[in-house]
């Protein structure tokens, strides 16, 4: 039993599994909406009741909570005249970011019979070197942020009082940059509302998401990109092995961020450690995914 939010069509979800967490697709006309499974402080239950009388324990179905997501426009996108006039009304009077928007669509276009999968590990894990052998060598932090974002990390100064305790607790000056990153996205995952204040130190990089925020909020499916970025970034400054309790969840259950974890190669032994190690299912996925590529 599942209970929806951000949902109102009446079209059916297709249901599958992902590292054991539940997801879901539907498509309704031209619109795609998807969800996976997530964390809940508290356990939600259905009955077949339909009023508030008394009712019995046992008639309590378990029930998923999901936060369904429209993630992307499926339908052709042929410019008709219409499309054509706004565009070009746009070009000669819009602002400049209208005018970008216009420039990128320009960019994109599908064939009509193009068929779309949905795959979510393709929509979480970050930009990685394709064409390396092992995981230790495909994650770079440089893929995985805009240049002049990492710039700006770089030229920081850093003030070890100005940090999170976590990134406090593991900080080595020799991976200044890459602490400054932990120490935002942290920051940003700590809180249940992102504004610029708490992000004054890094107002640069709440410059790059503020469009991608919804009342304040960064949407489901990009928060878990970027706490699967944070555990990239993470292993990389603890020299690709940590223990698992060390790893912050940010309120997502152990299961789900040992699934994030695997979907970017990592390995958990019995002793709880997480470890990149090159396997042949991990060098497997990634000749996979670099011949869907090509």
């Amino acid at each position: 039993m599942f209970i929806l939010s951000n949902y109102n069509q009446k079209a059916p979800f297709k249901v599958s599994k992902s590292n054991n967490l539940d997801v879901i697709e539907s498509q309704v006309d031209n619109l795609a909406f998807f969800s996976i499974e997530r964390n809940s402080p508290v356990q939600f239950f259905c009955t077949k009741h339909n009023t508030f009388g008394a009712f019995s324990r046992d008639e309590l179905i378990p029930a998923k909570y999901f936060t369904v997501e429209t993630i992307f426009e499926k339908e052709a996108m042929q410019k008709d005249d219409a499309t054509h006039l706004y565009n070009n009304l746009i070009t000669d009077f819009g602002d400049d970011k209208s005018k970008e928007r216009v420039a990128k669509r320009s960019l994109v276009s599908y064939l009509p019979n193009e068929s779309i999968t949905f795959n979510i590990e393709n929509q979480l894990i970050p930009p990685f070197d394709r064409e390396a052998e092992s995981p230790k060598d495909a994650y770079s932090v440089d893929l995985m942020f805009d240049k002049d974002v990492i710039d700006r990390f770089e030229a920081m100064r850093v003030d070890i009082n100005d940090l999170s305790d976590f990134v406090r607790s593991i900080y080595t000056p020799d991976q200044k940059r890459n602490m400054l990153i932990l120490d935002c996205i942290f920051k940003m995952l700590s809180e249940r509302t992102i504004g610029e204040r708490l992000l004054r130190k890094y107002r640069f990089f709440y410059s790059s998401i503020k469009d991608d925020l919804i009342k304040g909020k960064l949407p489901a499916l990009l928060r878990d990109k970027y706490v699967i970025v944070f555990y990239v970034v993470l292993l990389i400054v603890s020299g690709f092995e940590i223990n698992l309790e060390q790893i912050p969840r940010f309120l997502l259950t152990q299961d789900k961020v040992v699934a994030f974890l695997k979907m970017i190669g990592c390995t958990i032994n019995k002793m709880d450690k997480c470890d990149w190690k090159i396997s042949q299912k991990i060098r497997s996925q990634l000749k996979n995914r670099r011949e869907c590529e090509n």
